[in-house]
């Protein structure tokens, strides 16, 4: 079964936008950030840019 990236993203986008209204501190805001750019060191398709910015709070 073949499911669009797209689709998968959508979730994941929604939930840091609810995390950012709940815990918008900067020292946690910056963890995740952390977290995300060595993740996205190995996302080869760029999947997680926009979700990246989700948590950063520009998506």
């Amino acid at each position: 079964m073949f499911i669009m990236l797209s689709s998968l993203i959508y979730y994941p986008i929604e939930t840091f936008r609810a995390a950012r209204k709940i815990a918008p501190h900067a020292g946690v805001v910056k963890r995740v950030l952390r977290l995300f750019d060595e993740l996205v060191k190995s996302d080869t398709e760029g999947a997680l840019v926009k979700v990246r910015k989700a948590a950063e709070g520009n998506g």
